[in-house]
């Protein structure tokens, strides 16, 4: 293969693998599930925070986030993340009335590019009532 040739085929493969990275928002979370272990309904509330980042070329916008029970309150940034930026997703569990084990799912919807755009977190854990032998 001549210079030239060689020239030609590294800008080929420049351009190609500038071209294949992803365009808009990306959202990736450090973890997708936490599980609490025993929670004692008496001690209340317990909360997690899910960390992740923006690693798109967009502004990540989350237009709303659910969780899959009234036993979970979820709190996110209104504001857009730039690209490179970081958030978070707060997860709140009330065991209140709740014993025994769990799984719940909060589910985001953003403007993440692809399949991200709607992204599930799940927290588990197993509630001990305050009458329970073993507290």
């Amino acid at each position: 293969m001549n210079k030239t040739m060689r020239i030609l085929f590294w800008l080929f493969v420049l351009t190609s693998t500038v071209l294949a990275q992803p365009k808009g928002a990306d959202i990736t979370f450090n973890t997708d599930n936490h599980d609490f272990g025993i929670i004692e309904e008496a001690k209340g509330k317990v909360t997690y925070r899910f960390d992740f980042k923006n690693k798109g070329t967009a502004p990540l916008v989350i237009n709303d986030v659910e969780s899959s029970c009234g036993c979970t309150t979820p709190e996110w940034p209104r504001k857009p993340i730039l690209p490179g930026e970081s958030g978070y997703i707060l997860a709140i569990y009330d065991p209140k009335n709740r014993p025994g084990k769990f799984e719940k799912t909060i589910t985001i919807s953003s403007n993440a590019a692809g399949e991200k755009a709607t992204y599930i977190l799940t927290i588990t854990g197993n509630v001990i009532p305050p009458d329970n032998k073993y507290n």
